[in-house]
């Protein structure tokens, strides 16, 4: 199932999809039982069409599209954050091209850095994950595919500017593709770029504390990110492909403060607020790279082998200043560096016992290790170095999926793995004074869990289908969450146990006359052994807190529908939308504890109106209830953002085939609203998009 939004019906590189990349490939019919990677039960696909249509050029951003998708973005390390029917980036894996997209110390994703006019299509799955995609499916997925050249040379051109509501410049986006596609191998290159200067609030923004924030253009609100994809393929034969993927990104950051809260300047605290912002803080670094090798092998008529094997490497950058000029770091400054790597491999085989039954296992390893070291008070001649330190450890995970076909038109699908983590190296230490450290050893654990699931799919009609499914996927704790001590806040706890969600679905899709598709589901999810960060009984003077740790303490109850509908209600008119309705019930030894940025409701609502031979006007429109929010700082734990509505609008003239220029507002009304509590966001915005298709 697509997202539903529609692009100018031109020659695009929509088709460009790298099956070797996707976390499932759903064969095009029912005859055809050799479909490999796992079944996909729940899912929604934003093609690359799409996201150009709609000016969506990060990935939070493209992922409002999605039903049951809601982002939140702000905080205090401005990181937009995802909930996918109310589990977070935790508890749903990133990949690209099927390769984990992990941090291993705290796997705390910026989104915002993975941007997307390069990529072909973005896979959601929610609820129902395959465990043969490995572990921690625990609430979802999300894939960025790549793209594969579907011709003898193809190549795609994309510009476009963003300019704030006063008309002054925002940010630029770039994007080139080149790729060929011969009888026994392909070429693809892609590079894609967004550069923002930062965004504007709207005009009627109210100034609260002028030093954290004095309107216009978002103060520290400025990104740059780049990625770079090379792929070379080998396809010797109709059934077998190899190929070799590198992908690289780069990007770096401010961090704006909220806006009411006092600013340290050079000159003092700044602002009436009781409160201190205590964080000056810069990304100078966030690097990903991963070189990675896909292939699928048929062996004999019934039977093939799936093989990925990848290394990644992330280094990142935490750069601390003194004070809201950010110019030196020698009294409070400091960088943090993180350099981690992860080294994996997973093994799927696929055989067809007989017509009606076919079995798939997979074994997946991954070794994960983190590197981290702080430099305190850089620049001034006398940095004091903390020592370096290690962590590594090693999840691996078995599972087998049958699918066996009732009957032409009903499938039953059944799946059980097996998953176990090894600490294999836990350093740490603790500072005695300002001069020593005593290094130490956190206890070498083990962990493991089963998860299980279960599906059927009903085919009553061509374009029309029921699915009902059950699935029980559990999450391993990260290494932040069982070591940390945040600043000597927080006290470890090594015997963390794994989460664990059971999700029940029903769902409905069908297409009548090929003009009106509807698509519905009912879902549940039952949360236990959830990990949350609870009081205990110790209070730390110097911080003037309670210390805190992470325990398996709490559970919910997530529940909600969707409902999404595709008219196309004449030759020239589509119209389409999604709703959203989620409730979550939250048990905890917290004290009114609320589930963060999860609206109960949200929609997204289009038209596509081709007002006349080449020109699409297509309006749209966002409109989210309220949302509960953690504040960084300050004396109260949650807070009730209002809720909005933004009106969109963007006009595609196509002015030769393959060629198309694009134009519209965002937030037409220059609205003002928050998803995370005093940290306001964009107002109007217009934006120019070119697009050239060879």
């Amino acid at each position: 199932m697509h997202a539903p939004a529609f692009a100018q019906e031109a020659e695009t590189a929509s088709s460009n999809v790298f099956e070797l990349g996707q976390i499932n490939v759903v064969a095009p019919n029912a005859t055809e039982y050799w479909q490999t990677s796992g079944q996909a039960i729940s899912e929604s696909t934003i093609s690359s069409d799409e996201m150009y249509t709609f000016d969506r050029n990060r990935l939070d951003d493209a992922l409002t599209l999605v039903p049951g998708v809601t982002t939140s973005t702000g905080g205090a390390r401005n990181e937009p954050s995802v909930s996918v029917r109310g589990f977070n980036l935790w508890q749903v894996p990133l990949y690209i091209d099927g390769v984990r997209v992990y941090l291993p110390y705290d796997n705390r994703l910026d989104i915002g850095r993975f941007i997307t006019p390069d990529l072909s299509e973005v896979q959601v799955q929610k609820g129902y994950v395959s465990i043969l995609n490995g572990p921690g499916g625990m609430g979802g997925a999300i894939n960025l595919v790549t793209r594969k050249p579907s011709k003898e040379f193809e190549a795609e051109l994309r510009s476009g500017v963003e300019l704030g509501n006063t008309g002054a410049y925002s940010s630029f986006n770039a994007m080139g593709s080149v790729g060929t596609r011969q009888e026994k191998y392909y070429l693809q290159a892609s590079g894609a770029v967004v550069d923002s200067d930062g965004w504007f609030l709207p005009q009627g923004f109210t100034v609260l504390n002028p030093a954290a924030e004095d309107g216009g253009r978002r103060d520290y609100s400025d990104s740059q990110d780049w990625r770079a994809n090379v792929k070379v393929g080998f396809t010797p034969n109709e059934t077998d492909e190899y190929a070799l993927n590198y992908t690289a990104q780069q990007g770096e950051k401010g961090n704006p403060y909220d806006v009411y809260n006092r600013v340290r300047t050079l000159n003092g605290w700044v602002g009436t607020s009781p409160y201190n912002q205590g964080r000056n803080w810069t990304w100078p670094e966030w690097n990903y790279q991963s070189l990675y090798f896909l292939s699928k092998t048929a062996v004999g008529d019934k039977s093939y082998v799936n093989t990925r094997f990848y290394y990644t490497e992330f280094d990142n950058t935490l750069a601390a200043y003194d004070n809201s000029a950010f110019l030196t770091q020698g009294t409070r400054g400091f960088n943090s560096y993180y350099n981690d790597d992860s080294l994996g491999a997973d093994l799927e085989v696929v055989h067809e016992i007989h017509p009606q039954d076919t079995i798939k296992a997979a074994l997946t390893y991954r070794r994960d290790t983190h590197q981290s070291r702080n430099e305190n008070t850089p620049g001034i001649g006398t940095s004091v170095w903390d020592p370096a330190y290690e962590q590594s450890e090693a999840v691996m995970s078995f599972g087998v999926e049958n699918t066996f076909h009732v009957t032409r038109n009903f499938d039953f699908v059944s799946g059980v793995s097996y998953n176990h983590r090894n600490l294999i190296q836990a350093d740490d230490y603790a500072r005695l004074n300002s001069n020593a450290y005593q290094f130490f050893s956190h206890e070498l654990t083990t962990d493991d869990f089963i998860d299980w699931q279960f599906a059927g799919i009903y085919r009553y009609g061509e374009d029309a289908q029921l699915n009902a499914s059950v699935s029980s996927r559990g999450r391993f704790p990260t290494l932040f969450e069982r070591f940390s001590t945040r600043f000597g806040t927080n006290i470890a706890n090594p015997d963390l146990q794994a989460e664990r969600a059971t999700n029940y679905e029903i769902g409905w899709t069908q297409t009548f006359a090929r003009q009106l598709t509807l698509h519905a589901s009912v879902y549940y999810s039952q949360v236990t052994n959830l990990i949350q960060s609870v009081d205990t009984d110790d209070w730390s003077a110097s911080n003037g807190t309670w210390i805190t740790q992470y325990q398996n303490v709490g559970s919910s109850d997530n529940y909600g529908f969707e409902f999404s509908a595709e008219w196309k209600a004449t030759d020239t008119l589509v119209l389409g939308g999604n709703y959203t309705y989620l409730q979550i019930n939250i048990s905890s030894p917290i004290p009114d504890i609320q589930p963060l940025g999860t609206p109960e409701h949200y929609a997204f609502l289009y038209a596509k109106w081709k007002a006349m031979e080449k020109l699409t006007l297509i309006p749209s429109v966002e409109i989210s209830s309220s949302r509960w929010t953690n504040p960084s700082v300050g004396a109260v734990s949650y807070v009730e953002t209002d809720g909005f509505v933004l009106a969109n609008l963007s006009a595609e003239y196509q002015l030769q085939p393959g060629t198309t220029f694009s134009a519209g507002m965002r937030n037409i009304f220059d609205t003002e609203y928050e998803t995370q509590y005093l940290f306001p966001q964009a107002g109007r915005s217009y934006f120019v998009n070119a697009r050239m298709v060879f």
